[in-house]
């Protein structure tokens, strides 16, 4: 027999699902759900949020109390997940923990109960987090269908592993599994056909079940609606797991007996540069669905980042972070409803003091034009040349003020970044010119792709330890893209800036850097950047070839990238053991999410850098930006310990 086991997952704050509904959806989806549980042996799990928690018991208490009693009988098994359902990866540190905490503390009031068991929220999951949650609990619930390296369809338990040798019990959930569940209850598929699908599945762990609650016996409006609601749907449930019970094909369980059968020695190692992140679901899912995607995620996130810069350092904060761990929750951020998105701008401006807000960047301040150009600055019809003893930078006029050279004379002779021309090397290996500090934007009425790689004049500004070069550059009829390039003549350091006006795109990538192939030493080459630790994750490069903005194939939506390397504190270092690039994202302005491609040549590579403000996905196709800021400073050191950075972790 099958050992099966099932979780029901409960969140008050679904997207599409107004507060006025909350009290229906208690009446259709949460007390049948009780009553499943309190009248039949069936080992089903619950899992709620705090935040969820709270709702409830606010329009009805006798279910919360209900639900505590069962837990205490032993009757279902509570998993806990924090007190809102936040994308840890692109979240700062505290944010994360403080959202453990306080989940915990209201599962110990309400329930009295302090569960060992989580289930990451939206299963968007990064090697991080093993660190952070191994405090709360002892083991946590990520899908294994978007598991790199999960060929087969075992979900025999495992035991997580990040770089640093911390290390997490997983118990795998499957969203094929609830996925046909879900058809076989709304009438999709006949119930032989379900059957032969759990027939099918020849593994000793199933789980049959690991989703929403509030989809039968209800209907949220969003992309669940198209189903017609038949009544009875609880019923058919019951049905189901007494059928499976009654005629012995399943051993029901809990999460907490899996923990028992888990064999330490079976370790495995879930994220790479390639996938720094999984998330649930089929490949049209990726993190950046609640990080860039959507209509409107940079500037909800950007106000979260606002907000947390606001009062991070409050002494008395708790009542403001948690508020600000609901307003980072995930379903604000895909089919959210009018009222919810009102409630979201209502309540995130009253967390943010903009006079606590340091702008890091010069950002087009600069009012005073170089008068006289001086001795190390040269510039022609093609070019402008500058060059000091620290550096030296060739910025091309001709493509849009992007730049031809970066060099640093502490490092070498060798430019770090810059433009690959074609033909740079033998057996034309680079067959494109590929150029840096430049954008590319998706236009959704054309099909037109902006890369303002074309000549507008160039104004030169000056103050006494930076020169800036800035010029504006068409996109279409009333959209316009200012840019400036920022240059500190003390020390190896410079600001790329961007103002669009009026910008509508399906996806809106900037800042594209090349690194010169020959400059880094490939077999100590890195890549770090913080996914929602206080500590960074270092990710070597692989053989193989991807780019994380590439569109998703197969599927129904326009998916305009399939993964990212988030940056929770707006940081990410590339580089090898003598020398490093520190990109910092100017987080106030644009809470950008960086991007890698990366390509192996024969006796090169290509690698780049390149930093998101918009993606696409089945929610929304198309951004409108009235104003969209975003910087970058990019510093060069010659050295970086990554062994301590290592060892600190421990």
């Amino acid at each position: 027999m099958k050992k099966t086991y099932s979780l029901f997952h409960i969140n008050t704050s679904f997207s599409s699902i107004d507060r006025r509904n909350l009290r229906n959806v208690i009446s259709k989806c949460y007390w049948p759900l009780l009553d499943l549980v309190e009248y039949n042996n069936y080992k089903i799990s619950i899992e709620a949020s705090g935040k969820s928690i709270l709702d409830i018991n606010n329009i009805d208490p006798q279910w919360v109390k209900k639900l505590k009693s069962l837990i205490k009988d032993k009757k279902c098994e509570f998993i806990g997940s924090g007190y809102s359902q936040i994308i840890s990866p692109g979240i700062p540190y505290k944010i994360n923990y403080k959202n453990l905490v306080y989940g915990n503390e209201i599962y110990k009031k309400f329930l009295n109960y302090r569960p060992q068991i989580a289930l990451i929220n939206e299963q968007a999951f990064s090697n991080s987090l093993i660190r952070i949650y191994k405090k709360f609990f002892k083991a946590i619930i990520i899908d294994h269908l978007n598991h790199p390296y999960f060929e087969s369809d075992n979900q025999e338990p495992q035991i997580l592993k990040d770089n640093c040798n911390n290390k997490i019990p997983v118990i795998w959930s499957n969203s094929i599994s609830f996925q046909r569940f879900q058809r076989y209850i709304f009438g999709d598929i006949k119930f032989e056909d379900y059957l032969e699908y759990f027939n099918n599945y020849k593994k000793i762990f199933f789980c049959l079940y690991s989703s929403d609650v509030e989809i039968f016996d209800f209907r949220p409006k969003g992309s669940k609606s198209e189903r017609p609601l038949s009544n009875g749907e609880w019923i058919k449930i019951r049905n189901l797991y007494e059928y499976l019970i009654q005629n012995k094909k399943v051993n029901f369980i809990f999460f907490r007996d899996i923990l028992k059968k888990i064999n330490k020695k079976n370790i495995i190692n879930v994220t790479s540069i390639v996938n720094p992140t999984i998330v649930k679901k089929q490949k049209k899912y990726n993190i950046n669905r609640w990080l860039v995607a959507g209509k409107n995620n940079l500037e909800l996130n950007t106000l979260c980042f606002n907000a947390y810069n606001s009062i991070k350092n409050q002494k008395k904060s708790k009542k403001n972070l948690i508020r600000l761990c609901e307003l980072w929750g995930s379903d604000f951020r895909t089919f959210s409803t009018i009222s919810k998105i009102r409630y979201f701008h209502r309540n995130i401006r009253k967390l943010i003091n903009y006079k606590k807000i340091k702008n890091e960047n010069s950002f087009f301040e600069m009012k005073n034009l170089l008068k006289k150009k001086p001795n190390n600055l040269v510039e022609d019809n093609n070019y402008i040349s500058f060059k000091n003893s620290i550096y030296s930078i060739k910025i091309n006029k001709k493509k849009g003020l992007t730049i031809d050279s970066f060099l640093d004379y502490s490092i070498g002779k060798q430019k770090l970044f810059g433009t690959i021309k074609q033909g740079t090397f033998k057996k034309s290996l680079f067959e494109n010119d590929f150029f840096s500090t430049h954008y590319t934007i998706l236009d959704k009425s054309t099909l037109k792709r902006y890369s303002g790689l074309h000549q507008n004049k160039v104004k030169i500004y000056s103050t006494k330890n930076q020169i800036c070069f800035r010029s504006s550059q068409k996109i279409k009829k009333k959209s316009i893209c200012h840019k400036e390039i920022i240059l500190n003549t003390k020390k190896s350091e410079l600001i790329i800036n961007y103002r669009i006006k009026n910008l509508s795109s399906i996806y809106t990538r900037l800042n594209f850097i090349t690194f010169d192939p020959t400059c880094f030493n490939k077999q100590n080459f890195f890549i770090s950047s913080y996914l929602g630790d206080k500590i960074p994750e270092i990710f070597n490069l692989t053989d193989k070839k991807f780019n994380h903005g590439s569109f998703v194939e197969n599927v129904g939506s326009l998916v305009t990238s399939n993964n990212s390397i988030p940056s929770s504190d707006g940081k990410i270092i590339i580089g090898d053991d003598q020398k490093q690039l520190h990109f910092k994202i100017d987080q106030n302005l644009s809470s950008l999410v960086p991007f890698i491609e990366y390509e192996k040549k024969s006796k090169s590579h290509l690698l780049r850098l390149y930093f998101s403000a918009k993606e696409s996905d089945e929610i929304s196709s198309d951004g409108y930006f009235k104003q969209l800021k975003a910087s970058i400073k990019i510093n060069v050191k010659n050295k970086y310990e990554k062994n301590k950075v290592r060892n600190s972790i421990n």
